[in-house]
């Protein structure tokens, strides 16, 4: 993780996979991701600590990252134009022509 997050890939991945996501209150799109998904885990950078106890909430919680990974994927859709389940279909297709 960095100190400034301009447009933050590992994020855009975790939600394109429909994968629960958390992220740090680092500078950049990531704390606007959150408010524009109305969701979102933010822990303080820098802080393991912190960081730890937002992970071990996710682990513990089944509905929250099923939330999280709700939102992700219609952040995708709605604002980046993407469909996770289309970015899926592309990838097999990629791997079974041996791509």
């Amino acid at each position: 993780s960095s100190r400034r997050e301009g447009a933050p890939n590992a994020l855009f991945e975790a939600m394109s996979q429909g994968l629960a996501w958390i992220i740090s209150d680092a500078p950049g799109e990531g704390r606007t991701i959150v408010q524009d998904t109305g969701f979102g885990m933010v822990f303080k950078a820098g802080d393991a600590l912190d960081l730890a106890r937002g992970l071990s909430r996710l682990m513990g919680d089944l509905d929250l990252r099923k939330k999280s990974a709700r939102a992700g994927s219609m952040f995708l859709a709605k604002d980046k134009g993407v469909d996770p389940g289309e970015c899926w279909l592309r990838l097999l297709e990629d791997v079974v022509a041996g791509n």
